[in-house]
């Protein structure tokens, strides 16, 4: 519908990232500044389906280390 994100469902998509297992707090931060912001990165994926947003998202991590915690 092409309207910015707010705070709040920012906050939300976080949340149900890092219960998802899609990436730990320490992974979505990265996300957020690589992609200059987690709205860009949402940006990046919006009309994929699931699957291709999980393996966006997985590509988006491949190669780098996280511990366990981040994970």
């Amino acid at each position: 519908m092409n309207k910015s994100l707010t705070a709040a469902d920012l906050a939300e998509l976080e949340r149900m990232l890092a219960e998802s297992g899609a990436g730990g707090a320490d992974a979505i931060e990265l996300a957020r500044t690589t992609c200059h912001g987690l709205g860009l990165f949402v940006r990046s994926l919006v009309g994929m389906d699931r699957e291709a947003a999980k393996e966006a998202f997985t590509g988006f991590l491949a190669g780098k280390t996280l511990n366990r915690i981040q994970g």
